[in-house]
């Protein structure tokens, strides 16, 4: 259970940019591709390199969290939910104005219909 968090945990640090990518030597490089010939899983902080197109290379990497504090971390954090916050507020601004305008709409043709 504790491996499936922390590949979950390092998943969203990664995707959040909070980590960085590391080339791993060529030793290390034969001995990961060693460990796909052997159909075994690789470490929960190597990844393989992959070209535009989807096909895989023979280079790997480390995923490794970025040396930054936990007061940071919480200011990266806070910034961010405000951010997500402002793009909601956005998007409900804007569909209550589509909703609006549809209403007005609406009342205008029925009232043109009725005096018909």
């Amino acid at each position: 259970m504790r491996s499936k968090f922390d590949e979950d945990l390092l998943q969203l640090k990664y995707e959040s940019g909070l980590c960085k990518e590391v080339d791993c030597s060529e030793e290390e490089n034969k001995k990961y591709l060693e460990l796909l010939k052997r159909k075994k899983a690789l470490p929960i902080d190597i990844a393989q390199r992959q070209e535009m197109n989807g096909t895989k290379w023979d280079k790997f990497y480390k995923v490794v969290p970025m040396d930054i504090s936990y007061e940071e971390l919480q200011e990266y954090c806070l910034l961010k939910q405000t951010k997500n916050l402002n793009t909601i507020k956005k998007c409900v601004v804007f569909f209550t104005v589509l909703t609006a305008i549809s209403l007005f709409v609406t009342v205008i043709l029925l009232f043109s219909l009725f005096q018909l």
